[in-house]
């Protein structure tokens, strides 16, 4: 689970515990991530990804353990400083509707501009190359309230990459996207991811896209890391039927040789 030397090290959660009330999400959560690698958080609903992230984020207080980010307690960092490392996409969206796109995505830059101060040329360009990234160029003067949901969630997208900030937390980001957007989505952050060095964990429920995408996977299993590495050291059939409870064939995918994961109809499993 050790992902390199300290000083190369972007986030480290240690020994983390959460539980609401008396249910364990939780349970001693660890992992180290290093800078520019792009990390996919896998498993069963319930299994704590959305909590982990949220954890992350300094969103909530874990009863036990820490997160560091870039070697900083998140939990000690003043909020427009944390904004300016940490930046997020959630699962559900507060949504101002008399905004236009560009005025959301310019939403992103608020860590960067002074209290009273005006936006400069920089975060109008980072703010237009946001929109550009995603596709929503064409957008830029749609009221937020006139979107679907999967624009909309672009939109999001591309207010957190205006933030520009050296780590990005993603929580199903491409759950209201039609497949192409889902592919242009993840492959824009992939490559971000290795172009600007910039550290990505996102929650995903699909096999798939988190091999073809990931440099990691993190697997979580009861509120553990059940297994944490690279998509083929993580999608194997025998894990996979552990913590999902269905059997699995591994193919190599003939374009890119990464496992690509398909049912075995023939284990004669009932998913009625």
């Amino acid at each position: 689970m050790n992902e390199g030397s300290m000083k190369d090290v972007s986030v480290r959660a240690s020994d983390l515990w959460f539980s609401f009330g008396t249910a364990d999400v939780l349970t001693g959560v660890s992992m180290e991530i290093r800078q520019g690698t792009f990390v996919s958080i896998l498993g069963p609903n319930g299994c704590g990804k959305t909590t982990l992230l949220r954890a992350m984020a300094a969103n909530i207080k874990p009863d036990k353990g820490n997160v560091l980010i870039e070697g900083r307690d998140v939990r000690n960092l003043r909020h427009r400083q944390r904004a300016r490392m940490i930046s997020c996409v959630r699962q559900e969206h507060e949504v101002a509707h008399d905004f236009t796109v560009s005025e959301m995505v310019k939403l992103g830059r608020s860590p960067h501009i002074p209290y009273l101060g005006f936006a400069t040329v920089a975060d109008k360009h980072a703010v237009l190359e946001a929109m550009e990234q995603t596709g929503m160029t064409d957008f830029a003067e749609r009221r937020v309230n006139t979107l679907s949901g999967g624009e909309l969630q672009r939109v999001f997208i591309a207010q957190a990459l205006a933030q520009d900030a050296p780590v990005l937390l993603l929580d199903e980001p491409v759950s209201h996207l039609d497949i192409r957007q889902q592919y242009r989505i993840l492959g824009l952050v992939q490559k971000l991811s290795r172009e600007k060095n910039i550290t990505v964990l996102a929650v995903l429920h699909d096999l798939n896209l988190a091999g073809a995408f990931s440099d990691r996977i993190a697997l979580l299993h009861n509120g553990k890391v059940r297994a944490f590495g690279t998509p083929t050291e993580v999608l194997v059939p025998d894990t996979i039927k552990e913590v999902f409870g269905i059997k699995v064939r591994i193919i190599s995918h003939p374009a890119s040789g990464l496992p690509h994961v398909i049912l075995d109809m023939t284990a004669g499993e009932d998913f009625k």
